[in-house]
């Protein structure tokens, strides 16, 4: 089958480590942004890392957990990474859109004290919700493309998962220590725009040429979810991509002990 072939499946390890390395610039990006809307450095980093980790399973609870049904996981890959890259491109517009919308609240209701951290937090969660909402979705309907049996399901996941920690790694560095000195914030926030817009054309290249979804469905060995409410839940935690980790490392001075990464549910590890 040629969406299994070493070629095609060594180009979406590529595209997959380009794609942490642009989801963990945009965090690092969002959290400068958001320290300016909220004033504070470490109210900025909570409110990024809510939204993130509220947006990722958010997301996997409203697409990544119909990976199966997809006859075509690779193209909708590539409109998960459009999205975003089409909601960066548009960032800074709608950054101060809504800036402009939190200070006409502030002028006409005066809150003060709790109230009006409150409605910063609100704000600042509804800066940056839809893309990770997207992103949440990405880990599994690229591992529903590349796994075709639970034999496979072992070896494939951790390959996703160890590419695209490395390249969230790698945009940790690049963004904070060199592209944003460099170019500043907004040429950065374009930046990542272009690299998850190439990620999409390569999987919507990738999907057309392989034949994606002609292949009749019965044909299709399936991998099993769960399917009670609590095991979904704990899916959604264990299916997170693996970029939202390793950023936990970088706000450990802000926030300490707390930020050790989460660990996935053991009772979910798949067996042979």
């Amino acid at each position: 089958m040629k969406s299994n072939s070493r070629g095609v499946f060594w180009t979406i390890l590529a595209s997959f480590f380009v794609s942490g390395l642009a989801g963990l610039l945009y965090q690092v990006v969002w959290t400068r942004y958001l320290a300016l809307f909220l004033g504070s450095t470490s109210y900025a980093v909570v409110a990024v890392l809510a939204a993130f980790m509220g947006g990722l399973a958010a997301g996997n609870a409203l697409l990544g957990t119909r990976a199966d049904s997809l006859r075509r996981p690779l193209f909708f890959y590539a409109c998960l990474e459009a999205g975003i890259g089409l909601f960066a491109v548009f960032f800074p517009w709608y950054f101060e859109a809504v800036r402009q919308g939190f200070l006409s609240v502030i002028r006409t209701f005066h809150p003060e004290g709790t109230p009006r951290l409150a409605l910063q937090f609100g704000f600042a969660v509804l800066i940056i919700l839809l893309p990770t909402v997207l992103m949440g979705a990405t880990l599994p309907v690229l591992t529903k493309y590349v796994t075709r049996s639970l034999s496979e399901l072992r070896g494939r996941v951790a390959a996703l998962y160890s590419i695209n920690s490395a390249g969230a790694v790698a945009g940790i560095l690049l963004a904070d220590w060199w592209w944003i000195p460099a170019l500043g914030l907004e040429a950065v926030v374009q930046l990542g725009a272009t690299l998850s817009l190439g990620i999409a054309l390569v999987a919507y290249v990738l999907s057309s040429r392989s034949g994606e979804g002609s292949m009749s469905r019965s044909n299709r060995q399936h991998v099993p979810r769960p399917t009670s409410p609590s095991r979904l839940w704990s899916a959604g935690w264990h299916w997170w991509p693996p970029a939202c980790r390793a950023s936990w490392p970088c706000c450990m001075r802000w926030l300490g002990p707390a930020c050790w990464p989460w660990r996935s549910d053991p009772a979910l590890t798949p067996t042979r």
